[in-house]
């Protein structure tokens, strides 16, 4: 999975202080794909200059 198939799944809402994560239809086989994935989430935040986020997880169909 690259970074630009993994922050597309990645929503900031800057005014309400969410950052909005999707599951939908996706499957991390390994660890090393949970590790990406979340690697990624981090990146993301901390690229975004906010320490404090409220997390929406969206598991589509589960």
């Amino acid at each position: 999975m690259t970074a630009e198939a993994i922050d597309a799944r990645i929503t900031f809402h800057d005014d309400d202080e969410v950052m909005e994560v999707s599951f939908e239809d996706l499957t991390l086989s390994s660890s090393a794909d949970v590790n990406a994935f979340y690697d990624r989430i981090e990146e993301r935040i901390a690229a975004s200059g906010q320490e404090l986020w409220f997390f929406l997880v969206n598991l589509g169909d589960s």
